[in-house]
């Protein structure tokens, strides 16, 4: 529900329901209607209020919906086909809390293992196209991020990072795509 301020209203979503809706472009009807990654675990409104969409070809032949909560702690990824039913799920907890704080105000999809499926590149982190951690380069959250072929002398892609949480180096640094070894660091 909007929020209150003063005389003026906020906007912000704090409580209740969140959906993904499909509406029929001609007429606004919704045709589908799927839930969005719930708040749980997320402590407060700056954390949970981090949503993203994407497009991603996670089978190589067609696109699929990428819903994203959470950038700074918690990260929940949910993957839809072209028909709207589910793909896969996948958060930054269990065994996969490394995860947590990796995540960036954007997302990338790009074939990083050149397995001819896109992964879903959510900062300083890669998904699987299968919806399993690929990697994580563990620098944290970065304000900056660039994937490209940014060597052209050496194979694959790279992702080039601006880290935001202040460190004695590296806070510019550019990785390999596949692995997310670092090639160069600043």
């Amino acid at each position: 529900k909007p929020r209150l301020i003063g005389s003026v209203m906020t906007g912000h979503v704090r409580q209740g329901s969140e959906y993904l809706v499909m509406l029929d472009g001609l007429t606004g009807q919704v045709k589908q209607k799927v839930p969005w990654p719930d708040r749980e675990g997320l402590e407060d409104y700056n954390y949970y209020s981090r949503n993203l969409l994407g497009i991603a070809y996670l089978d190589g032949q067609q696109p699929h919906l990428i819903v994203e909560r959470g950038t700074y702690k918690l990260i929940k990824l949910q993957t839809y086909a072209p028909d709207f039913s589910l793909k896969w799920y996948w958060e930054a907890s269990g065994p996969d809390a490394k995860y947590r704080g990796q995540g960036m105000h954007g997302m990338h999809a790009a074939d990083v293992d050149e397995d001819g499926r896109d992964e879903v590149v959510i900062g300083a982190a890669v998904i699987d196209d299968h919806g399993k951690p690929l990697w994580n380069t563990g620098k944290g959250h970065p304000d900056v991020c660039y994937v490209a072929d940014i060597n052209p002398a050496r194979p694959g892609l790279e992702i080039f990072y601006g880290i935001e949480p202040g460190r004695k180096s590296n806070t510019v640094c550019v990785v390999e795509a596949k692995t997310g070894k670092q090639l160069w660091g600043n």
